[in-house]
């Protein structure tokens, strides 16, 4: 049986409201849900975020974040027909795998 990470989410928060997780003896187990519930929201966060760049290309010219490979190193980079630069230095072409808008990484009270 499989399940998508929503429906997994849901039955550990199911879980901890049936058992009443969260009483004395059970607080580090509490945590530990959470703590699972949390690393499951930012993988699929984390899936939405970064599109591929051959296969899902952004629609239209601007400035994007992307990556080289599968590390945590992202660029600046500006994006037009099929072409990545670096922002900072435009004569600059970039192998770009994966993007994600720019604004993306910016905090909603900012």
């Amino acid at each position: 049986m499989s399940m998508t990470r929503e429906e997994a989410i849901n039955r550990i928060k199911d879980h901890m409201r049936v058992h009443h997780i969260g009483e004395y003896p059970h607080i580090r187990l509490k945590e530990a849900f959470e703590l699972a519930i949390d690393a499951l929201r930012h993988q699929i966060w984390e899936e939405q975020l970064w599109h591929d760049a051959k296969a899902d290309p952004p629609k239209t010219p601007g400035l994007y974040y992307g990556k080289k490979d599968d590390t945590n190193s992202m660029y600046a980079c500006q994006y037009r027909d099929g072409v990545w630069v670096l922002d900072m230095y435009p004569q600059q072409k970039m192998d770009i795998v994966q993007w994600a808008d720019y604004t993306a990484f910016v905090r909603g009270d900012d």
